[in-house]
C-alpha cells in the first residue's frame, strides 16, 4: 500500500454472520507510510480523525496512481 490509497478496516478475521461485520465501515486514505503502519485519515458519518494503523489491518478499496 502506498500514500493516497482508499482503505477500510480488514474484515478478513470476522466471520460474516457476525451481527458485527458490517456495523462499523470506516474509509480513509493514507497519508504516510512507515515501514509496516501507516498513517490514514479517517472519515466517518461526517467526521474525520488520523491515526497509525498496522498495514495488515487495513483493507485497499482503491489504489493511487
Amino acid at each position: 500500500m502506498k500514500v493516497g490509497d482508499l482503505v477500510m478496516d480488514d474484515r478478513s478475521h470476522i466471520d460474516e454472520s457476525n451481527w458485527f461485520w458490517n456495523a462499523w465501515r470506516r474509509r480513509g486514505v493514507i497519508i504516510k507510510v512507515d515501514g509496516i503502519h501507516a498513517n490514514v485519515v479517517w472519515s466517518y458519518e461526517g467526521k474525520t480523525w488520523e491515526q497509525c494503523v498496522k498495514l495488515s489491518k487495513l483493507e485497499r478499496l482503491s489504489e493511487s496512481r
